[in-house]
């Protein structure tokens, strides 16, 4: 066998050993909504808000500094998990429910369901970046 050959041959035999027991299976987007809104909320109930910030699109990045956004917080989150996610296969536009404990002015609200919206753009998923307003977030009950 030629050094050539022999050479390509044992590149071949490393790269394939390297990948045994890898997976390249393709995620759909729905997959992939669920696995990153679940992210999400892991890092909005640890608090992690430099990892929050990178659930946001680049576009809102580029105009919203970190430091700013650290420093936009109206109410601390806690345990936060996903409750509801609609979506159709395709998509690019989904409605990701999550339910937090949220401290406001004194206050915590056990178990608030927050509705988002997310955008599938270049191959990701992010939150939009438009907050919730107070009235969809609390809205008003019927007397009994």
């Amino acid at each position: 066998m030629k050094k050539g050959n022999l050479l390509i041959t044992l590149c071949l035999g490393i790269l394939l050993a390297s990948c045994q027991g890898t997976q390249l299976t393709k995620q759909s987007r729905g997959d992939l909504l669920q696995l990153r809104a679940e992210q999400y909320a892991q890092c909005k109930t640890a608090g992690d808000l430099d990892r929050e910030y990178g659930f946001f699109p680049p576009s809102y990045r580029d105009v919203v500094s970190l430091e700013q956004f650290k420093g936009n917080r109206k109410f601390l989150p806690g345990e936060t998990s996903v409750k509801s996610i609609e979506y159709e296969e395709g998509a690019d536009r989904a409605r990701v429910v999550v339910s937090t404990n949220i401290r406001f002015l004194g206050f915590e609200f056990k178990n608030a369901e927050i509705p988002q919206q997310w955008t599938y753009l270049d191959g990701q998923w992010y939150l939009d970046a438009r907050r919730p307003s107070f009235r969809t977030l609390f809205p008003a009950r019927e007397s009994p």
